[in-house]
């Protein structure tokens, strides 16, 4: 009965691990002194942690925002 799509949903906890790369990199810029070398140093660290938030946004977009297929509503009926 029912049934549902038989692919794997991506977890969406993959969130949190974008978030808190995020954090990181926020918390670690000192807001009393600002400056060029910590704000620098938090983008280098971001970005070698963006090749994973990158793959977890693109499952999360792959699975919740392709266009539906078939000939339901909203499904191509090519």
């Amino acid at each position: 009965m029912g049934g549902g799509p038989s692919e794997k949903k991506p977890d969406p906890t993959q969130l949190d691990t974008i978030i808190s790369d995020i954090k990181a990199a926020a918390d670690s810029i000192k807001a009393d002194s600002i400056n060029y070398k910590d704000i620098h140093e938090a983008g280098k660290n971001f970005t070698r942690r963006a090749p994973t938030s990158i793959s977890s946004c693109e499952s999360l977009n792959d699975y919740y925002l392709k266009p539906p297929s078939g000939d339901g509503p909203g499904g191509s009926a090519e």
